[in-house]
């Protein structure tokens, strides 16, 4: 930090050091002391001078307008949908006029983005994100790891006797909290929308399986239970996911991505989530891979760590996945179908002893390696194939198929049959500590979703709609 700041903040934290303050009470002190008391004016002041220019974009306009909107404290959705009409440009506000009736914001701005791709579509200008690699929120600076300025492994204190606490669930009040010195991705924006980061704060509601259960699966009606799906799974020696370096590797060090404040509030909430289901832990193994948040089709953001570096690191495990096109014959040759999805399927696997350091990633708030196996490790699929195939190994290509985290059962002989094998495989996953997700399955269907595939048993297979029209827009 600099010098200025430094000699405003060191008596600060002297003084909080000497009365354990709490992390909390030090963020206040420091937003006392750092903070614009005038912000929400200025902001205010701001936004009421915006406009969105002729040729400017609507994805470009928006982030301006949703940082300065959050920064002048306005909500209420009248309120919000109202200057942000008076902000668009005319040719939008014309559409707008005509073909928004949404009334709550985040719905009105869905459908603004909407009118507005297709008006810039028409005009010629390509804005949509995947047409050119930009900066952008969604699209990282590229840094190879061997170019980019690392920041430190570990958080820099003031000479101190005080013991280092990691961030750990039950110690959040009182974890004494350390000035970090690190380095960062500045130079490109870094922006979600406020809908999408209200959606990823929300607390997630789920369909409990038991009001709508038919009563053959009450038996097994235990391999649906979420809570299960957030506990550190037992270590399995031989299936445990490997992490082997090439020859000469080391686990590569990245810099940070720059965040908004409100990703943070996600990041953070994230974080303890992660670590009071014990999937994570504080770390100070070297190097160390950067997160970044992915945008949702539905809306929200997804928490991503960008693992590109390491993989390329890594040796490759060649375990193979199931033939698509063999599956999908045997699922329409059937008579009964059911389908279900593994919750959070690769946590389910726990990374092999001694190979957690190799999976550490780098945040705002510290450096933390995984227990069990996380999403974007190359070898992650190979590795829970392996272990579900095991699991499944007696039923694999005569009545269950299972790609990944989707297992399907399928029969050609009676419904009692059929609800029975369904009964046994189901306890299978579950005594092997797989748990299913309700929200996602599919019961004796006579048309299933299974890998980009409309599957009619006893019928065909055709493509599925949806997928065909992501394409053709």
């Amino acid at each position: 930090m600099s010098t200025a700041a430094q000699t405003k903040v060191s008596p600060l934290y002297r003084q909080a050091k000497s009365k354990n303050h709490t992390a909390a009470q030090f963020l206040k002190a420091l937003d006392a002391i750092f903070l614009d008391p005038h912000a929400e004016e200025r902001a205010e002041a701001e936004l009421y001078r915006l406009s969105q220019g002729n040729n400017e974009p609507f994805s470009v306009f928006m982030p301006k307008f949703e940082n300065l909107l959050l920064e002048a404290g306005i909500v209420g959705d009248r309120a919000c949908i109202s200057i942000l009409k008076r902000c668009l440009n005319d040719e939008l506000v014309r559409a707008v006029c005509t073909g928004v009736k949404a009334k709550t914001y985040p719905a009105f701005v869905s459908e603004v983005f909407g009118l507005a791709s297709d008006l810039e579509a028409l005009t010629g200008r390509q804005t949509r994100m995947n047409t050119h690699p930009r900066f952008g929120h969604w699209t990282p600076a590229p840094a190879p790891p061997t170019q980019a300025a690392p920041s430190p492994d570990k958080m820099d204190w003031e000479p101190s006797n005080v013991p280092l606490k990691p961030i750990t669930s039950g110690e959040r009040e009182s974890l004494k909290f350390p000035l970090p010195q690190t380095r960062y991705h500045s130079h490109f924006p870094v922006y979600a929308s406020l809908h999408d980061i209200e959606k990823a704060l929300q607390t997630k509601i789920y369909t409990d399986p038991r009001t709508s259960c038919p009563s053959w699966l009450l038996p097994v009606i235990s391999a649906f239970d979420r809570k299960k799906a957030a506990t550190l799974p037992p270590s399995r020696p031989g299936l445990d996911t490997e992490i082997r370096l090439k020859p000469d590797e080391s686990t590569p060090a990245c810099s940070l991505y720059s965040m908004s404040r409100e990703e943070l509030l996600v990041l953070r909430k994230t974080l303890y989530e992660l670590l009071d289901s014990g999937f994570i832990r504080a770390s100070s193994a070297e190097g160390g891979a950067p997160v970044i948040f992915v945008k949702k089709p539905g809306g929200g953001i997804r928490f991503c760590i960008d693992y590109r570096a390491l993989n390329n690191a890594t040796e490759k495990d060649g375990y193979p996945l199931p033939l698509i096109h063999d599956t999908l014959r045997d699922i329409a040759s059937a008579k009964y179908v059911s389908k279900v999805d593994v919750i959070s399927a690769f946590h389910r696997l726990r990374v092999k002893e001694g190979h957690e350091p190799r999976t550490v990633f780098r945040t705002h708030l510290g450096s933390f390696e995984w227990l069990v196996t996380p999403f974007g490790l190359s070898g992650a699929p190979a590795s829970f194939q392996r272990f579900i195939n095991h699991v499944l190994s007696q039923w694999l290509g005569i009545t269950c198929s299972a790609y990944l985290d989707d297992v399907v059962v399928y029969t050609s002989g009676s419904r009692e049959d059929h609800r029975k094998l369904v009964c046994q495989i189901f306890k299978t996953l579950g005594d092997a500590g797989l748990q299913l997700d309700w929200d996602k399955s599919d019961f004796e269907s006579s048309s299933i979703k299974y890998l980009g595939f409309i599957v009619e048993p006893g019928i065909g297979i055709g493509a599925d709609p949806e997928k065909i029209r992501a394409i053709r827009e």
